[in-house]
């Protein structure tokens, strides 16, 4: 089974992987070249200072203790423990037939809850910032 977390990072990957190494003795490279590779087995590109990180299970079981206790780091934040990946939620929706008709009858299906890391501008030729975008985290 694989979990996932959604963590902060509040300065520097260096910084922030280091702080894990201190706190859990495993689950960060601080030495990675590439940002995809700072975290545990691996990470999301970073959004806007978020990431998701698969972890192992006792590494989530421990970080899901410390966010109940209100504990960050001076470094990295967790915001969010996903126990089964990516947390997804149910929607109910029509039953569709051939013809794409609702046939009367509610199915339940599954989506993926995107997690939001802030907005993008969105420019014209000219450079001129004419909407701004939702900008969700990578996943796996």
């Amino acid at each position: 089974m694989v979990h996932t977390i959604i963590a902060k990072s509040k300065t520097t990957l260096p910084q922030a992987t280091q702080e894990v190494l201190d706190l859990l003795g495993e689950g960060a490279r601080p030495d990675a070249q590439q940002e995809e590779y700072f975290f545990s087995l691996n990470n999301s590109p970073v959004s806007n200072g978020y990431c998701r990180i698969r972890v192992a299970e006792h590494i989530a079981v421990a970080l899901d203790y410390l966010m109940s206790l209100g504990e960050t780091g001076e470094h990295i934040e967790c915001v969010r423990v996903e126990w089964w990946g990516q947390d997804m939620y149910p929607v109910e929706q029509p039953v569709l037939d051939e013809d794409g008709n609702p046939t009367g009858e509610m199915e339940t299906v599954y989506v993926e809850q995107l997690f939001r890391t802030g907005t993008q501008d969105v420019r014209d030729e000219q450079g001129n910032v004419i909407a701004t975008t939702p900008v969700y985290l990578g996943r796996f």
